[in-house]
């Protein structure tokens, strides 16, 4: 077994996150047989995702081999998983009991997105927020901004900008050094962050285009 996102994960995560998604958790043992589910919820908590009330499995007697969990939603009556987590141990039950999950944190690493970013994320999502690129020097001068957006790829979960974004640069422009990415909402809120290396220099009016960008997780 192991611990993974699923492309289907990914690729819900970017489009509308898992906060309200989330909705099932499933028990199985290492021979992919499923022993028990129950419903789940999940809260928002700062920055990370948590369950709102502990998962408790009841599990029959004779089950073995007791070995991971997935979560997911629902399309149709068919189960959509987007995360598989191993138990730390395989858990065998000669009699009827519960396997029971009391916390669960799930949390947006990488050193780009930014800590609005990662709530966003889980919470809505990023395909219908991200409106804006904004180009800046070291010295967090706004060189050039420029309407975006990105697109998840349903069968590889990443997530992808839509067509190339193409800044233009005044003459005389030193010290190009990253990108946001963001929307407005009374005040500009940046969900990623990109560094170049290394920072360009624009002696003379140009422009610094972006033709393939792809985010993943």
């Amino acid at each position: 077994m192991a611990t993974f996102i699923t492309n289907e994960g990914k690729y819900n995560l970017f489009k509308s996150g898992w906060k309200s998604k989330v909705v099932k958790a499933y028990l199985y043992d290492a021979d992919d047989t499923l022993i028990n589910s129950q419903d789940v919820t999940m809260v928002m908590s700062g920055n990370t995702m948590v369950l709102s009330e502990p998962i408790v499995f009841d599990v029959a007697s004779g089950a073995n081999d007791v070995s991971y969990v997935v979560i997911g939603d629902f399309v149709g009556s068919l189960l959509v998983p987007y995360y598989q987590k191993d138990l730390p141990a395989l858990y065998d039950f000669p009699t009827a009991g519960t396997l029971t999950i009391n916390t669960w944190v799930f949390s947006i690493g990488g050193i780009y997105t930014t800590t609005t970013g990662k709530t966003e994320l889980l919470n809505n999502g990023w395909e219908s927020k991200i409106e804006w690129a904004k180009l800046y020097t070291t010295g967090n001068v706004l060189v050039n901004t420029q309407s975006t957006t990105f697109a998840t790829n349903s069968s590889t979960g990443a997530f992808n900008c839509s067509a190339d974004i193409v800044f233009p640069v005044t003459g005389g422009t030193t010290n190009v050094s990253y990108i946001s990415l963001g929307y407005t909402n009374g005040s500009d809120v940046v969900l990623y962050q990109r560094t170049m290396s290394p920072t360009y220099n624009y002696p003379t009016e140009g422009t610094l285009r972006v033709d393939d960008w792809s985010i993943t997780i």
